[in-house]
């Protein structure tokens, strides 16, 4: 009859191992020495031995690249903007959460691979919701979401970089980002997560329009005026009876805009924004 008992190295194993770990991550190194050991078993057993855990990561069964956003690239620049314009982050900064129409889930699996992401998308089925705060019945379209738990580094690091806090809609700041390539890549995530590029019924050019804080918006245009090189006749402007500031390009400038995004990089682009 095989012993239950463990073993030195597996006590080691742990000892290195949990802190840092969740609880997958050291069944997996077990198991990668031939330790099958469950879950409950290396709970009970990290107790047993008196171990600390991080609370954090300790019971996370899905996994991500917590240093995505450590330091600022192309990449993530494009996709901090999308999470600054069409992301959540919990006030506890915990989960970092994704929800989008079900017609761009393309991106969704972009940023899901791009970050190494092992869980699932959810995918929500259309429905009408009550708003309580403006009684009002409000319909929801087909939609798609990811979660990232645990996010405590990722909030950090949104926030040292990109000013990205909980609640950001009506206090969002400029990013702290000064190479202007780095900006437009933050600007077009901007754009494809809250803005649009929009055309008339008897016009087939281009408008663009942002929306946002004040600074937000006077950055954008400080930004764009750069990489257009030349200075933009658009102001920042406030419609009555709203509380976000829209930013307004028209066709030349929206035209060139659309142009220069073309020569970076970015890791997407909705095609049904800029591909018109």
């Amino acid at each position: 009859m095989k012993s239950n008992r463990w073993r030195v190295e597996e006590d080691l194993i742990l000892k290195f191992n949990y802190y840092d770990c969740s609880i997958i991550g050291c069944k997996n190194k077990l198991s990668e020495l031939g330790y099958n050991r469950t879950h409950w078993s290396i709970l009970n057993r990290a107790r047993k031995l008196g171990l600390k855990t991080n609370n954090s990561i300790v019971h996370k069964t899905n996994f991500y690249n917590e240093d995505f956003f450590s330091i600022p690239n192309i990449q993530n620049c494009y996709w901090a903007g999308f999470i600054a314009s069409d992301g959540n982050i919990s006030r506890n900064k915990k989960t970092i959460r994704l929800h989008i129409g079900y017609k761009d889930i393309e991106l969704i699996e972009k940023f899901k691979k791009d970050t190494n992401h092992t869980g699932k998308i959810t995918l929500e089925n259309a429905c009408d919701f009550y708003s309580k705060k403006e009684d009002k019945i409000y319909h929801r379209d087909n939609s798609c979401s990811i979660s990232f738990n645990a996010a405590y580094k990722w909030s950090n690091d949104l926030n040292k970089y990109w000013n990205i806090t909980p609640a950001k809609s009506l206090t969002l700041k400029p990013p702290n980002i000064t190479d202007i390539n780095l900006c437009f890549a933050y600007i077009i995530g901007l754009i494809d997560g809250d803005g649009s590029i929009y055309t008339h019924s008897n016009c087939k050019n281009p408008y663009l329009c942002l929306y946002g804080t004040k600074e937000m918006l006077c950055w954008t245009k400080e930004k764009l005026d750069i990489v257009l090189n030349y200075k933009t006749n658009v102001k920042v402007i406030r419609p009555k009876n709203r509380t976000i500031y829209h930013l307004r390009y028209n066709v030349v400038d929206a035209n060139n805009i659309i142009n220069k995004a073309k020569e970076i990089n970015t890791p997407y682009k909705l095609e049904r924004k800029w591909g018109k």
